[in-house]
């Protein structure tokens, strides 16, 4: 799909299975109809169909109320310390896009707010001009790009695809680890790219690589990887990248470097802000042992949830929330909230669950130290 494009042929044949009618009531065979203009679906989808490529990018789809949980803590704060019309976000990891998506509504609704006279077509592209993701997956990032035009068609009202504007999308694919500027490293020019590059695939575009991960960012998110690497070149090169990596190390472990990378520090200007839910296997054994005792303590490491026992569908692996910023600690105090024990059984609305309200009510405590559930 990316090296060859479609015949005339194929794409006709395509877009006559989608349009097929069922010859006895007229109706659309596959017919996704929503008012709401609702695509979520489509990560589940892909996400449910795809066994190896759940397997291999590590497909977790992220519920809307953990991202709106980590959002609400990083991006808000992100927007009144540097101001609407300076705030950018990054997903490093975005998947199909729900952080972006979610960034995307609140920017908007800034937006709204801050300039109501303001076209809203003019509103919706800054809003999109904010939002910046970055997937190893191609095909991820394609369902990202077209959650993110089916949300600016809904904000504006445009019904067809041939009305809409020429957005701009500040998406790629490409590996966030390996690609992109190394900040706090000297720039050692063409040696240093090529070394960057030296794994770059047909699907990835070095230019837009570039452009996005050349940046430092106002509020960072995402939902990393967990799995652990199989190919042992790619493991060593991480290993070499991210002084973090120790060990049988997950990839949760050089992600977290990452995230903190990619917001901006504190030398001229206030520290950018990042959240991320990531596994808490790093907490518990040898291979988290560098991230927990050399290159986070340098950090200004502000919240650790543990979110192991609430309920999250899709996460069979125990996780844990960090929020921090990039600048070093700036007081004595570490607010966490340990967890005590799981929910008593399946909530019926996870959002609702006993541990996971707990969690929302004690992480808003004006205490150093609070517990749930």
């Amino acid at each position: 799909m990316f090296r060859t494009p479609l015949s005339y042929d194929a794409a006709k044949a395509l877009v006559e299975f989608w349009q097929r009618v069922d010859p006895d009531s007229g109706a659309l065979v596959h017919d996704f109809t929503d008012p709401a203009l609702s695509t979520r679906f489509l990560g589940d989808l892909y996400q449910d169909l795809s066994e190896s490529a759940r397997k291999r990018y590590a497909l977790l789809q992220t519920p809307e109320f953990v991202e709106e949980f980590i959002l609400e803590r990083t991006l808000e704060p992100a927007i009144q310390t540097f101001g609407l019309e300076t705030a950018r976000m990054i997903d490093p990891t975005c998947g199909s896009g729900h952080f972006l998506l979610g960034s995307f509504h609140r920017l908007l609704l800034h937006w709204e707010k801050a300039a109501p006279g303001l076209d809203v077509r003019e509103r919706v592209m800054r809003a999109l001009g904010a939002v910046y993701g970055v997937d190893l997956n191609p095909f991820a990032v394609a369902i990202a790009r077209f959650r993110l035009l089916v949300a600016a068609l809904k904000a504006t009202g445009i019904r067809t695809l041939k009305e809409a504007p020429g957005w701009k999308f500040n998406l790629t694919t490409g590996d966030s680890l390996l690609h992109g500027r190394r900040f706090g490293e000297l720039d050692l020019g063409s040696d240093d790219l090529a070394n960057r590059y030296a794994h770059c695939f047909f699907s990835e575009d070095r230019e837009e690589i570039d452009r996005i991960l050349g940046q430092q960012y106002h509020a960072v998110v995402g939902n990393p990887p967990y799995i652990t690497v199989k190919d042992s070149a790619l493991n060593e090169l991480y290993r070499t990248k991210y002084q973090s990596c120790f060990r049988l190390y997950s990839l949760g472990v050089p992600f977290t470097e990452r995230f903190i990378q990619l917001a901006i520090s504190s030398d001229k200007q206030p520290a950018g802000y990042l959240g991320l839910i990531t596994t808490n296997s790093f907490m518990k054994r040898e291979f988290g042992k560098r991230l927990i005792e050399e290159y986070l303590p340098r950090q200004d490491l502000t919240h650790v949830i543990d979110t192991s026992g609430a309920y999250i569908p899709g996460h069979g692996t125990p996780t844990v929330i960090l929020f921090a910023r990039h600048r070093r600690p700036v007081g004595d105090s570490l607010r966490t909230v340990l967890g005590i024990r799981g929910e008593p059984s399946t909530p019926d609305d996870p959002a609702r669950g006993r541990v996971w309200a707990s969690i929302v009510t004690s992480t808003g405590l004006p205490v150093r130290t609070s517990s749930c559930l």
